[in-house]
This record gives structure tokens, C-alpha cells and sequence, in this order.
């Protein structure tokens, strides 16, 4: 982590935050199936329709998902929905709370054990059965993209509590909370 922050802050100087939030639009878009199947999974229909929807728009006009045009041109909500609430919604109960700094990642055992599900729809992770190791590299360097997005945020959020990984901890349990009431 300590690593990351100083290399994270020097791509963030040499690469625009324009591009930056480009990327992370191409990296939400990638991760469709795993937002469409989990909708599925809850009986979500339309909003399995909306994201496939996107997917079609942002891939050919939004120049693979670098660009929303789902969004502004026609007004198609993005749905944040993952295996961890699909499996919430059946009624798994969330086990114990993980802190995973390797994988940047934190969550219940109950997610993840819905991350094994998400990355076994995650189409970059097909790219790794082609070329070795590209998807892994892919799901990183998005992974790295991201998280310069979130830098100052990061800082603010160590300075101003005293304990971060308990306040990072319930944070994470109440918005999590709240994207599986939806």
C-alpha cells in the first residue's frame, strides 16, 4: 500500500483525470455480465436489460465504454449489482468481515465468496485462457486506474479518523446495507 500511493500520485500527474475516469467508464463496461447475471439472480429483469443495453451502446458508440452515451444520450441508469447481493437476497447471511489490502478488497465472507462468481463472468479474466496472465495484468491495471481516482479521498479519510479500518469497516457495512435493500 505504502508503494502504491507515491507510483498511484506520479500516473496521476502524467495521465488526466479525463482519461483516467475514461478508463474506469471501460472497466464498468467490461464488467456487465457480472451486473446482468446478478440481476437475473434476483428476478431483476429489467435491470439485467438495462445493462445489457449499455453494454451494446457504451462498447460500439461510447468507443468500447470510454464514453457513457447509454447514460447522457438516452438516459439508461447504471445498476451497481453484484453475486454478494444476489446471494444476500436469497438469504446467505454475511459471515465474518475480511480486509484484503493485496487485493484491494474488503467485504464478508458471504461476498467473497460472490467475488469467486463475479470473476467467473468477468470477461477479462477469459483474455488469461488466450494469453497467460493478460487478464490477471487487465483486472490490475484497471484495479490501479481506480484507485488513483480515490487517492484524496483515501488521504482525507486517514487523517481525519483516528482508527480507519474500523471506520472503513462500518462505512463499508452501511453502504453495503444499502445496495442490497434496493
Amino acid at each position: 500500500v505504502y508503494f502504491m500511493r507515491p507510483v498511484g500520485k506520479g500516473y496521476a500527474f502524467v495521465v488526466p483525470q479525463y482519461a483516467r475516469e475514461g478508463i474506469q467508464r471501460m472497466d464498468y463496461n467490461l464488467e456487465m455480465p457480472k451486473r446482468a447475471f446478478s440481476c437475473l439472480l434476483q428476478a431483476k429483469f429489467k435491470g439485467a436489460g438495462a445493462e445489457f443495453s449499455r453494454f451494446l451502446i457504451n462498447t460500439t458508440v461510447g468507443l468500447a465504454g470510454f464514453y457513457d452515451p447509454a447514460r447522457a444520450w438516452f438516459g439508461i441508469e447504471t445498476r451497481d449489482e453484484d453475486f454478494g447481493q444476489a446471494f444476500a437476497k436469497w438469504g446467505m447471511g454475511p459471515g465474518c468481515y475480511l480486509y484484503l489490502p493485496i487485493v484491494l478488497q474488503c467485504g464478508t465472507l458471504r461476498d467473497g465468496v460472490g467475488a469467486i462468481f463475479d470473476s467467473a463472468t468477468d470477461p477479462r479474466g477469459a483474455v488469461g485462457f488466450i494469453v497467460p496472465g493478460a487478464g490477471a495484468g487487465a483486472i490490475a491495471v484497471f484495479k490501479f486506474n481506480n484507485m488513483t481516482l480515490k487517492l484524496d479521498d483515501i488521504d482525507r479519510i486517514k487523517d481525519e479518523n483516528f482508527d480507519s479500518y474500523t471506520f472503513s469497516r462500518d462505512m463499508w457495512y452501511l453502504l453495503r446495507t444499502a445496495k442490497i435493500a434496493e
